[in-house]
């Protein structure tokens, strides 16, 4: 895998917001593709029913827990755009993200204060969800991880991104992984500087944070994002802005793990904190996308043609109108000149010097 700088920057805030804009100004009715979703997950086909929101319980509100709330979203029913059900869970967790298994029985949503994971049967009866089963030893059974996060489909299983630990609340953490009936299975710690656990650093960083993850199953692939620990996330937001400390813990990496061993394999440099990843799903599309929280950008992240970050040649090309056309290559390892990063175009004409004299240049001056 490589990656590629930031294609957006400064216009990532505004293409968010224009986005959200739309959102709300649509009128026509519309299907989700859920292509944000796992691969290994049943797809809904035409007309949803219902949407699942899991709510963060606030003081002074209602009974002040979190709850996952049910929502008719089917125009044909006759509670369209109205809340059909509720199920508190006792308490506030700090709500944050939720995933189904992959077979779409089971809504899995995490606390990332309390560190318990709640898992609601959603397919015995979609209109009203009950809670099958809630994990209350994550720590102790992933040996010391915190805050769980995303909650990913796999075949038979659950991937759990951490985003700290509870030896110093820190951004150190790993993915833990789960059946979909809610067993533990196994911890898979993040590379870092002191154990990369047999990945290529590639760049400046090895954090070991975590945040997000997402899969390309046929590139035997796996992808995670890097935020924050605990003691950065539960502290209070304009507090944090203000705490020159608390702002140098902040994630800036990308992890490539081999999908099948769970091993990683390379550590890639994203500034900033990488959040959200989103991989491509076409045939031929080998290519995740990731933002930065802290500077606004997207990044690509892909594989060249090889399978891999291959800075090795330089290429060049010509365009005639239809297909490029290969004029030349330069084998950097092979010429033992280095690994070629990045280039720019120079001319002569630039510095007002003429160009040197060619043997093409003497023989049209003696005809």
């Amino acid at each position: 895998m490589r990656l590629t700088h930031p294609l957006v920057s400064r216009g990532a805030r505004t293409i968010a917001a224009g986005l959200t804009g739309a959102a709300l100004a649509l009128s026509a009715p519309v299907h989700a593709d859920e292509t944000c979703m796992s691969p290994y997950m049943a797809k809904i086909v035409g007309q949803e029913d219902f949407v699942y929101v899991w709510t963060l319980g606030q003081e002074g509100l209602g009974d002040e827990q979190d709850k996952l709330v049910t929502i008719a979203v089917n125009p044909n029913s006759a509670d369209y755009g109205k809340v059909i059900h509720t199920l508190s869970v006792g308490g506030r967790n700090e709500a944050h993200h939720s995933g189904f298994t992959d077979d779409r029985h089971y809504l899995w949503a995490a606390g990332l204060d309390t560190n318990k994971i709640f898992i609601f049967d959603v397919h015995s009866n979609p209109a009203e969800p009950t809670l099958h089963k809630v994990v209350t030893d994550f720590v102790a059974r992933s040996g010391g991880v915190v805050g769980p996060h995303t909650t990913y489909a796999l075949p038979g299983r659950m991937m759990i991104t951490g985003l700290s630990n509870n030896r110093d609340h820190g951004g150190r953490t790993a993915l833990v992984e789960y059946t979909n009936d809610g067993n533990y299975i196994a911890t898979h710690w993040m590379p870092t500087d002191d154990n990369l656990r047999g990945a290529q650093k590639a760049g400046n960083y090895a954090d070991g944070y975590g945040y997000d993850v997402r899969v390309l199953p046929r590139r035997n692939l796996m992808v995670t994002s890097s935020f924050t620990g605990w003691s950065n996330y539960m502290m209070d937001f304009g507090k944090m802005l203000q705490d020159q400390e608390a702002m140098k813990r902040f994630g800036n990496t990308v992890v490539a793990w081999d999908l099948h061993s769970r091993k990683p394999k390379k550590v890639l440099d994203v500034p900033g904190a990488p959040l959200e990843l989103r991989c491509a799903w076409g045939a031929n599309h080998n290519y995740c996308f990731t933002t930065t929280a802290l500077t606004s950008k997207i990044w690509l992240i892909h594989e060249d043609e090889k399978g891999e970050d291959n800075e090795q040649y330089f290429k060049a090309y010509d365009w005639d109108g239809k297909e490029l056309q290969h004029k030349f290559s330069i084998d950097f390892t092979t010429t033992k000149l280095g690994r070629p990063h990045q280039m720019r175009f120079g001319a002569h004409a630039l510095y007002g010097s003429n160009r040197p004299q060619t043997d093409a240049d003497t023989l049209a001056q003696v005809d």
